[in-house]
């Protein structure tokens, strides 16, 4: 619909231009932006911004990683949390958060995702970003199942825990996806970034 995103076709084509690129390319680009544009109405991003997240990786904490990828998506709807959540709703019902420039509290995922319910524009996806397990799985586990929406996964931390084994058992229970990126692997913020690029591109289809 006319207005719907916040995007002109002749800005993109105009930016493309510049580039060089052959028609068909321009073309593919163009419709390629719009079409991530698209996605990010459909999905709201969970950030863990809990004091474990302040942990360092390749000379940053973990929180930094996430703030300079998450700069790339300014359109992402997003909301934080740790022990409590933060998210500032504006008069259309879009959230968003500013990631702060510091980790603190605890993981209350279980609040995370019953303040969703409170939203008026309902989400078709979640994509959670989290170091570590929530302050209490059952909860957690139960209103995710309630909120009865896909939740893919980015789990930042060991295989084979006690962590990614909850984010997987959270995904396999609402037909989300689950991936495990490692904190201390190598080129970690590139890993981190191609995750979420791969999770906004993908897995609107009903």
């Amino acid at each position: 619909m006319p207005g719907e995103l916040d995007i002109s076709k002749k800005d993109l084509v105009s930016r493309n231009n510049e580039k060089g690129l052959s028609l068909s390319q321009k073309l593919s680009e163009c419709l390629e932006e719009i079409k991530v544009k698209k996605d990010f109405q459909k999905k709201i991003f969970l950030l863990d911004i809990s004091g474990s997240m302040d942990t360092y990786v390749e000379g940053k904490s973990k929180l930094d990683h996430l703030r300079d990828i998450m700069r790339d998506y300014p359109e992402a709807r997003k909301i934080c949390f740790s022990s409590d959540v933060y998210c500032d709703v504006d008069r259309n019902g879009n959230v968003d958060c500013a990631i702060p420039s510091s980790a603190h509290g605890s993981t209350d995922l279980a609040k995370a995702i019953g303040h969703l319910r409170t939203l008026t524009k309902r989400p078709e996806r979640i994509v959670l970003i989290s170091d570590g397990e929530p302050d209490d799985s059952d909860a957690a586990i139960r209103e995710a199942i309630g909120f009865s929406v896909p939740i893919d996964i980015i789990f930042i931390g060991q295989k084979g825990g006690s962590g990614e084994r909850f984010m997987i058992k959270l995904a396999t229970f609402t037909r989300g996806r689950q991936f495990t990126i490692e904190d201390k692997s190598a080129n970690f913020q590139k890993q981190l970034s191609i995750k979420i690029a791969g999770l906004l591109t993908s897995g609107s289809e009903k």
